[in-house]
């Protein structure tokens, strides 16, 4: 399980909820897919079999007994292990470790200054940081001074993270439970004040934990440590710098989830310019910034240009030796849900299918990245009538979701709308207005009452009220989806001609046809500017609006 991607919480629960005695990091990672394997050593910068022996030995023991089974046999505190972590990186025997004359001896002989940062990376919840570090012993003479300089980096990164686990020892925490979040945040403060003498560490650790609130889905923390971030690395590497583009790409992210896509675009067109210029950017660099920008064209409905800006990014993916999979297998996702809402659906099905085989070959059975390719697929399906499968996705995915994120979360709000839609499209309207109500309570618990997510919970209730044939309470949601949808993307984009002629139908069907003959010319008016004239949704739309005609006796005007 990636910390990264599930957040400290469930990987913390991830180590200590098993049924069995784990494999030794050593052990689990010669069992690895070799592609896989590969694509960590590269990541560490170096290969395969020097991870292997770094990996073996002391930091197999200290990971062990730190998750013991017994808590007999684990460190009394996380104190315990911080110490133990120390006594490592001094070269001193662990306590982990049994101890013999041989292994004493080896310690006072034995300086290998990878082990600091190998130290941080495999040590509990020090791996959520693993990426902070880039020490490497010195290979040849000429890097010494380089090699040294990193060294004292990982030092600095080292205490940090140790300072940071050290407030769950009772002694400091004075009886009162530690949480997560408070954990992150006493790294923020020691950051703050401890490395304002070496901005490029701060700097580095300011944007780690940033991204880190980010997964967390604290997004005003996460804009806020970012933005700090980027102005020390533009004031020490300079406007046109990798080091600002991976900033502004990171901030552009946070914009996106907080739903300011004006913002989010002109900070990932910011990013893509300095990239350009820049003729270091390594392609994984160049395939991650591709990737985010066709996210947010994705938002706001510019399908054509997302398309291209994931196949950039897709081209740029595959080019990395070996391939990150996790990368690749998110484009191809993201590949997935373009071409499903330009109603290429066979397109979508083969993109979400190769994504879905690709997470398969890396990923735990309940990994969260999992269920976002479950859930598209099923979404898909729905689209093509295949209910059963759709209906088997969907489940599997908010399964996974509440079993990494719990009842109360945002996934969790977006898989129990759609089973909900799926259930209202086989009649089965009272579980589908359970599963609507529940997503929609989710929601307004965790988002700002202007939050676009809360309108996707409105126009689900109004389409489930309209199929019911409850026109007069279906229109009340109906309205409070249109404002949130014209507020969070502009009067112009898809969505809100979406919200529009299903509105309509229900003006119809109340027999307010003036009302709903504007609805549907100004979705009409919108959607014939995005979509493709042959679009499945649209052709729908005329559909209704011919009966509209028909109703008024106008049929020889049946086409908008």
């Amino acid at each position: 399980t990636d910390p990264a991607e599930v957040g400290p919480q469930a990987f913390l629960a991830s180590l200590m909820l098993r049924d069995s005695d784990p494999p030794t990091p050593s052990t689990r990672y010669s069992t690895l897919d070799g592609e896989y394997r590969n694509a960590i050593a590269r990541f560490r910068r170096t290969d395969p079999g020097s991870l292997q022996r770094q990996i073996r030995g002391d930091l197999d023991w200290i990971v062990m007994k730190a998750m013991e089974k017994d808590r007999s046999r684990r460190y009394e505190t996380a104190n315990g292990l911080a110490m133990d972590l120390e006594r490592y990186l001094r070269e001193e025997p662990v306590l982990a470790r049994p101890p013999s004359a041989r292994y004493r001896a080896s310690k006072f002989i034995r300086r290998h200054p990878a082990g600091v940062a190998m130290a941080v990376a495999f040590s509990g919840l020090i791996l959520a940081f693993s990426g902070i570090t880039s020490v490497q012993a010195a290979r040849i003479a000429g890097e010494r001074d380089r090699a040294e300089e990193e060294a004292a980096k990982a030092r600095e990164v080292t205490d940090v993270m140790v300072d940071m686990f050290r407030v769950s020892n009772p002694s400091e925490a004075l009886g009162n439970s530690i949480t997560v979040r408070e954990v992150m945040d006493r790294g923020v403060a020691q950051v703050r004040s401890g490395l304002g003498g070496q901005p490029t560490i701060q700097a580095h650790l300011l944007q780690t934990i940033g991204r880190v609130y980010f997964n967390l889905g604290l997004y005003d923390e996460s804009e806020t440590l970012l933005a700090d971030a980027l102005d020390i690395v533009t004031l020490q590497f300079g406007d046109r710098s990798m080091e600002r583009a991976r900033g502004l790409t990171d901030l552009a992210q946070v914009s996106w989830r907080k739903s300011d896509l004006a913002r989010a675009d002109s900070l990932i067109r910011q990013s893509i310019a300095v990239a350009d210029l820049e003729l270091d950017a390594s392609t994984e660099e160049r395939g991650r910034i591709q990737h985010v920008s066709g996210i947010i064209l994705s938002e706001r409905g510019f399908w054509e240009e997302a398309e291209t800006a994931f196949l950039a990014a897709l081209e740029l993916r595959e080019r990395v030796e070996p391939p990150n999979l996790g990368d690749v297998a998110k484009t191809l996702n993201s590949l997935g849900v373009v071409y499903q809402n330009r109603g290429q659906y066979e397109d979508a099905v083969k993109y979400l299918t190769r994504a879905l085989e690709v997470k398969r070959k890396f990923l735990d059975p309940y990994h969260p990245s999992l269920a976002v390719t479950m859930y598209n697929l099923g979404i898909q399906q729905m689209d093509l009538g295949r209910y059963e499968e759709a209906e088997a996705n969907l489940v599997e995915a908010l399964e996974i979701w509440e079993h990494v994120h719990g009842e109360n979360h945002l996934d969790v709000a977006d898989a129990l709308d759609t089973i909900g839609g799926l259930k209202a499209e086989l009649g089965e309207y009272d579980e589908a207005e359970e599963l609507h109500s529940r997503a929609l309570g989710i929601r307004e618990s965790l988002l700002d009452p202007g939050h676009s997510d809360l309108a996707f919970s409105h126009n689900s209730l109004a389409n489930l009220y309209r199929r019911r044939g409850n026109h007069e309470r279906a229109l009340g949601h109906f309205d409070q989806a249109d404002d949130l949808f014209a507020a969070n993307f502009g009067p112009d984009h898809w969505i809100v001609a979406q919200n529009l002629a299903s509105k309509a139908v229900s003006l119809r069907e109340l027999e307010r046809h003036e009302e709903a003959e504007t609805s549907f010319l100004r979705a009409f008016e919108i959607l014939e500017v995005e979509w493709e004239p042959d679009h499945p949704d649209l052709v729908a739309a005329r559909a209704e609006y011919a009966e509209l005609l028909r109703r008024v006796d106008s049929a020889s005007h049946a086409q908008p």
